[in-house]
């Protein structure tokens, strides 16, 4: 259980100890799940519609 103090998200978003690729890694991550979130309804519906 890391201390409350160790990561603040929105202490003006500097994350100590945390190299610059963790952060992109971050980004990407989040972009791909935003992705996979609006296409699984697509291919839902998608598969609905084929029968």
């Amino acid at each position: 259980m890391p201390d409350k103090d160790e990561w603040v998200p929105y202490a003006g978003y500097e994350a100590p100890k945390q190299h610059p690729f963790w952060q992109v890694f971050d980004v990407l991550f989040v972009l791909v799940l935003c992705y996979i979130c609006m296409f699984i309804p697509i291919v839902i519906t998608g598969k609905m519609l084929v029968g």
